[in-house]
């Protein structure tokens, strides 16, 4: 998934970030018409992406002046350009009572126990640990039988 995003530091560099790809040996290209002809387009590669827990990698696109399009793998995605409506030119008191509210979470024990494999991790630990018990007590009274033989 790509997206370009507006970066708060500096508005007038945004990045564009790439989520949920793989491979990794692609480069990223940064395309943008306010720069010089020589820095309009830019490649960026993929080395330094980190890989996440679901075996897929993660990517942010830098560049030293604004993003027109951001492309990976096949994939572009273009800087929206805000459309200006009726809406928008309302007062500010009209604008702060639109604010957004995000919805209520719903199903959160769902999310948060979505990837929670603890029991089995415990159980398989406690068989693992269990059974190397086992072995160590069968190598050592193998050892004390043996050297009972040889000596007596």
């Amino acid at each position: 998934m790509l997206s370009i995003l507006e970066n708060k530091e500096h508005a007038d560099r945004p990045v564009c970030l790439a989520t949920g790809f793989f491979p990794k040996k692609d480069y990223m290209d940064l395309t943008s018409d306010a720069l010089t002809p020589k820095d309009q387009k830019r490649s960026i590669p993929l080395d330094n992406a980190p890989l996440s827990s679901d075996k897929t990698y993660f990517f942010v696109g830098l560049s030293k002046g604004p993003i027109e399009n951001c492309s990976l793998h096949g994939v572009t995605v273009h800087k929206e350009v805000p459309r200006i409506t009726e809406e928008d030119n309302k007062s500010d008191t009209e604008t702060q009572e639109r604010q957004c509210v995000p919805p209520p979470a719903e199903n959160v024990t769902e999310i948060s126990t979505k990837h929670n494999d603890y029991p089995k991790m415990n159980f398989m630990s406690l068989a693992v640990n269990g059974l190397r018990i086992l072995f160590a007590k069968t190598v050592t009274f193998n050892m004390l039988m043996t050297l009972k033989a040889v000596v007596f």
